[in-house]
Parts: structure tokens; sequence; C-alpha cells
């Protein structure tokens, strides 16, 4: 099962991190893998809100579904992804730096 870990510091605060990445629509704008994302109702991240996602996997494009099954403001939000033939579990976290900015750390377990 690869496992792919990054940390990303940025300028924004873990405020308006969050609520960009928690965002799973979002995901195209940051995650070069991802064509499409779209979720399945309205009202914001929340436990339980599923995305329908297109991804680019080699010269394939796979649909996708992540639903969000973990979800702590402003701290951690975790997806689980399942495609025909992969599943993922993609997990972030926010802590603030010192410099008024933050650094996010993104885990996705694939299988």
């Amino acid at each position: 099962m690869p496992t792919i870990k990054r940390i990303i510091t940025t300028g924004a605060s873990v405020e308006d991190a969050f609520a960009f990445l928690a965002d799973f629509s979002n995901a195209p704008q940051w995650d070069p893998g991802t064509v499409t994302s779209v979720a399945r109702e309205e009202g914001g991240p929340k436990e339980g809100l599923v995305y329908d996602l297109v991804v680019a996997w080699g010269d394939r494009k796979l649909d996708m579904t992540y639903t969000i099954t973990e979800i702590e403001d402003n701290a951690k939000i975790v997806l689980v992804g399942e495609g025909s033939t992969t599943k993922a579990v993609d997990t972030m976290t926010f802590v603030a730096v010192p410099d008024g900015g933050s650094a996010v750390t993104y885990q996705a377990d694939i299988n």
C-alpha cells in the first residue's frame, strides 16, 4: 500500500487553509491528479458529505467518490476515497506556525 505524505507551509492562517482544503471541490486547484471534484450537496464540508471525482491515473481517467469521515474545525479532515480499483484514506491536519501562517500535513494511504 503506497503512502504519500507532504507537509506544506503557507502564509494562510489555519482557518483559511482549513476552509479551502476541507472543501474538497477545490481539489483540482491543488492536486494535479484531480480532474474534477463535485460535492453531492450544498452546505459546505461536514461529516458524511460525498464528492464525485475524476482522477488521472497514468493515462487513464477514473471515477472515484470521496466521503468526509471525520472533520474537526481548523484541525483535521479525513476522507475515504473509493473507485473501481482503488481505495484511499486521505488525512489533512492543520497547525499554526510562528509567522502567522500554517503548516498542513497531507497523507494519502492508497491501496
